[in-house]
């Protein structure tokens, strides 16, 4: 995960050097609306997933869900897109019509990524994610250095991009084929279990990405480009983060009846403290190179985004508390404390 995550990482001096700050403003506003928006797209209904696995018709009643839950979600963003177009867009509307289709494909594939970290397939997760990435890149590449699309090609691949996962992430289903039941009691304590983590979504995104939106009311969006390439460079922190907490999960609901998980769970948490505290002050020492260092005049980071560096080690600071806070989740799922 670390090592994909690294190679998506590509995409920023892509972004950087083929587009200016505005252009790249408007594409880190739209990725900030789409985690925004995958919140409610998503309602909790993984993390009920990682919960109920062990029942009967769980994957089936969680897939047929996700039908009933995108549904209307769809139909209230097409009935939104004109004020979503004028507020957040620019006027574009291709944006809210782009963002429907990626959150509408994504939500069906992270429910079956999901499925794949439950049945234990890491090649099968890694061929999902190297293809997501891998089509992302290419088609970035393709969009922005041939047909010189601008911010319309970083669109188009996000939705090839989002398109690619889906179809490789179905085959796991046919393993499921012969049990896609709709069980409604199991759907209702899915749900029961799933909804307090919605808010708690949503509070995490505000405070992580809200202030994308608030750069860009109170300075425009050269400064949220500025700030988003900033950002992207300390999320680094996150990456390894994202990949703890990927096996973190499925390892820690194996432990429900383990009298000795206590002393594990202590251990891991001292071992992950001090390595997230080390790729931190790496991060924070060593920024300016993702500024300065170039090949053919293709820089890591676009010399225009340069002042963009000074929000590296706020943002890092924030990532370590976030990973203090990952590793007190154990007490909540375990004892039902969501």
């Amino acid at each position: 995960f670390v090592l994909l995550r690294g190679i998506s990482f590509l995409l920023l001096p892509l972004y950087t050097n083929l587009l200016s700050t505005k252009e790249a403003g408007q594409i880190f506003i739209f990725l900030t609306f789409l985690a925004f928006m995958n919140a409610f797209f998503a309602l909790g209904m993984d993390s009920s997933l990682l919960k109920h696995y062990h029942k009967k018709n769980s994957i089936s009643t969680s897939l047929i869900g996700s039908f009933i839950i995108v549904f209307p979600l769809v139909f209230l963003l097409l009935l939104s897109a004109n004020f979503f177009s004028t507020t957040i867009f620019n006027n574009q509307p291709m944006w809210v019509f782009g963002s429907i289709i990626i959150l509408s494909l994504d939500v069906f594939s992270s429910r079956i990524i999901t499925i794949v970290r439950i049945l234990e397939f890491p090649f099968y997760y890694l061929t999902i994610c190297l293809a997501n990435v891998i089509t992302s890149l290419i088609l970035n590449i393709y969009c922005l250095q041939v047909l010189r699309l601008s911010i319309t090609g970083v669109l188009l691949a996000m939705v090839g991009a989002s398109v690619v996962q889906l179809l490789i992430s179905v085959p796991v289903l046919l393993k499921f084929k012969w049990n896609a039941t709709w069980d409604y009691a199991l759907f209702k304590d899915m749900f029961k279990f799933a909804l307090p983590f919605f808010p708690a979504t949503i509070f995490l995104i505000i405070i992580e990405l809200s202030d994308r939106f608030m750069i860009q009311y109170f300075w425009g969006l050269n400064a949220v480009g500025l700030y988003g390439a900033g950002y992207k460079i300390a999320a680094l922190l996150l990456i390894f983060i994202k990949a703890f907490n990927l096996n973190w999960q499925p390892y820690y609901l194996r432990q429900k009846n383990n009298t000795s998980a206590q002393q594990k769970f202590a251990d891991i948490g001292n071992i992950t403290i001090v390595f997230l505290i080390f790729i931190g002050s790496v991060l924070c020492i060593t920024y300016p190179l993702f500024f300065t260092l170039s090949w053919k005049d293709f820089s890591i980071i676009g010399l225009n985004f340069i002042d963009g560096g000074s929000v590296v080690p706020w943002v890092v600071l924030g990532y370590l508390f976030y990973g203090l806070f990952i590793l007190q989740m154990p007490a909540i799922y375990l004892q039902n404390k969501q």
